[in-house]
């Protein structure tokens, strides 16, 4: 399918390129690219692993906390803001992990402004893929989703799956939104 644009761009308009200035900046800042001075970050100011399918970043409170006591993933490094480290210390240490102190400007240029992440980071590996034949049955319901593709939707059905008590979800390889974090 070949789109088209009403109006071609042209060197010198307002719209030539001013809607590539935020997601180039942020690519930048994701290939390894400081923001403020558009210069390749360093070796010695990287302390966070560099994203690979084998790297689960799981952030926030609830959820490091769940990762931490659950016992179910290899836990790599816990990296906490000095106002949440004491919040977490004995569970991290419980789980075996030693807390990387970051400051909170750190944690937010590496996952995003946007995200709240409570000053909390934790790296590990995925969990291993479960089979059918492993869930359990409470209430003997079990929702299958097939090319739903948008997060979001995904989201709002994990959360209404829990309030109707669904035993599991099965969802497609192809077809779906990848489970991350965000």
């Amino acid at each position: 399918i070949e789109m088209k644009r009403r109006t071609p761009i042209t060197k010198g308009t307002p719209s030539a390129g001013s809607f590539m200035k935020k997601p180039y900046a942020n690519a930048m800042h994701r290939a390894g690219f400081d923001k403020s001075t558009s210069k390749p970050v360093t070796a010695t100011k990287r302390i966070f692993r560099q994203p690979t399918p084998e790297l689960v970043q799981i952030y926030g409170y609830h959820a490091v906390y769940a990762a931490l006591t659950a016992r179910r993933r290899k836990l790599l490094d816990l990296y906490a803001t000095d106002n949440s480290l004491a919040r977490i210390k004995e569970i991290a240490a419980a789980a075996g992990l030693c807390p990387k102190l970051v400051e909170t400007q750190e944690l937010s240029t590496h996952l995003g402004e946007d995200v709240v992440h409570q000053g909390l980071l934790l790296e590990a590996r995925p969990l291993p893929e479960a089979d059918i034949a492993d869930i359990i049955h409470n209430y003997g319901v079990v929702l299958v989703l097939d090319q739903i593709t948008d997060p979001q939707n995904v989201g709002s059905i994990l959360r209404t799956s829990c309030g109707f008590g669904v035993d599991a979800i099965v969802v497609t390889e192809r077809h779906s939104p990848s489970m991350t974090c965000l």
